[in-house]
C-alpha cells in the first residue's frame, strides 16, 4: 500500500470517528431531551392530580362546615380520603387576615413594618397610598398618592377608587415593587368586611403584626390556643386592630403527598352565597394555583 492510499483511509477513518462522536452526542442530547420531557409531564400530571383530590376535598369540607351549627373561627384542620388518598383541610376563616379594603392605615402601616420589616415613615408613605388608592376621591392623603403622583413617577397605574379585587391589586399601589408584595402575600385579603383582625383566626405572622413585633405576646396566644383555652389574652396585642368574629369568608387549603413531594391546593370561598357550580350553596372568591410544598420521605403510592 503506497503512502498516498494510507493517508486517504486514515482521512477516512478519522471522518468516521467523528461522525460516530457526533452520533453519539446526538443520541445523548435526544435522550436527555426526552427525560426532561418525561419528568415535565410527570411533574404536570402531578399537578393536575393534586389540583383535582386537593378541590374534592375542599369540597368535602366546606360541605361540613355548612352542616355544622355554628362557623368556625379558630385555625380548623380535618383530614379527609378521596380516591384513596389522605388529605389535610385547613379552614381559616377571612377575619385572620389583614383586609386590604377595611384596614386602617395605621393597621396597614404595621403591616408593611412587622411584616415585611420595612422602615416605619415608608410604611406609613405606603399606607397612605394604599388608602388613597381605594377611596372614592382624587384628594390625596398628607402621605398618600392619587392618579396626579402615578402620572408625575410615570406609573402605567392609576388608582382604582374602589375596592381591591384580589391581593395581587396591591402591586397597583406606587411604591409596591414585588419584593415587597411578596412578603406580605400570605397576611392579606381583599374579601370579607372585617377592618381588624381576629385573634383567634390570624396565623402567628399575623399575630406578630398585631403584637407589634412582640414575640412573648404571639407565643403565649399561640399556646392558649393549642391547648383549646378560650380565655386568650389580647391586651398585649394593639385592642384597636382586634376584631372578634368569623364572617362566612373561609380561606380552604387541602395539603396532601402525592408523587414523594407534598401539595397544597388553596380555594377562597363565601359559606354564605349561593351561585356556585351545579347549585352548591358559596361561592368561590378566589383559586390558587396549586403549588409544590416540597419533597416528602415517603413516596405516594399513585
Amino acid at each position: 500500500m503506497n503512502p498516498r492510499e494510507r493517508a486517504s483511509r486514515g482521512i477516512a477513518l478519522v471522518a468516521v470517528l467523528w461522525m460516530v462522536a457526533a452520533l453519539s452526542l446526538l443520541v445523548v442530547g435526544v435522550s436527555s431531551a426526552v427525560r426532561a420531557d418525561i419528568r415535565f409531564a410527570q411533574q404536570l400530571r402531578a399537578e393536575v392530580q393534586a389540583a383535582a383530590l386537593g378541590d374534592a376535598a375542599i369540597q368535602m369540607a366546606i360541605r361540613d362546615l355548612g352542616t355544622r351549627g355554628d362557623r368556625p373561627v379558630q385555625l380548623e384542620q380535618a383530614p379527609y380520603t378521596f380516591d384513596g388518598h389522605e388529605m389535610q383541610v385547613v379552614a381559616q376563616s377571612a377575619a385572620g387576615f389583614v383586609n386590604l379594603n377595611n384596614a386602617p392605615e395605621s393597621l396597614l402601616q404595621d403591616l408593611f413594618v412587622f411584616g415585611a420589616g420595612i422602615d416605619p415613615g415608608q410604611a406609613a408613605i405606603l399606607a397612605a397610598r394604599v388608602a388613597d388608592w381605594r377611596d372614592p376621591d382624587q384628594a390625596p392623603l398628607p402621605l398618600g398618592a392619587e392618579d396626579e403622583a402615578y402620572v408625575q413617577a410615570g406609573s402605567r397605574f392609576r388608582t382604582r377608587s374602589g375596592p381591591f379585587e384580589a391581593p395581587e391589586d396591591l402591586l397597583q399601589v406606587l411604591g409596591i415593587e414585588y419584593p415587597l408584595y411578596d412578603k406580605v402575600q400570605g397576611f392579606i385579603s381583599a374579601y370579607g368586611q372585617s377592618t381588624g383582625v381576629d385573634p383567634l383566626a390570624a396565623s402567628a405572622p399575623v399575630l406578630l403584626i398585631l403584637a407589634q413585633g412582640n414575640q412573648d405576646a404571639v407565643q403565649a396566644i399561640a399556646a392558649k390556643r393549642a391547648s383549646g383555652d378560650p380565655a386568650i389574652d389580647t391586651t398585649r396585642l394593639i385592642l384597636a386592630h382586634v376584631e372578634q368574629g368569623g364572617g362566612t369568608v373561609y380561606r380552604m387549603e387541602a395539603q396532601l403527598v402525592l408523587s414523594g413531594r407534598m401539595w397544597s391546593r388553596v380555594r377562597w370561598v363565601d359559606t354564605a352565597q349561593a351561585g356556585g357550580a351545579e347549585g352548591i350553596p358559596w361561592r368561590t372568591l378566589r383559586v390558587e394555583p396549586v403549588r409544590a410544598m416540597g419533597n416528602v420521605g415517603g413516596v405516594d403510592g399513585s
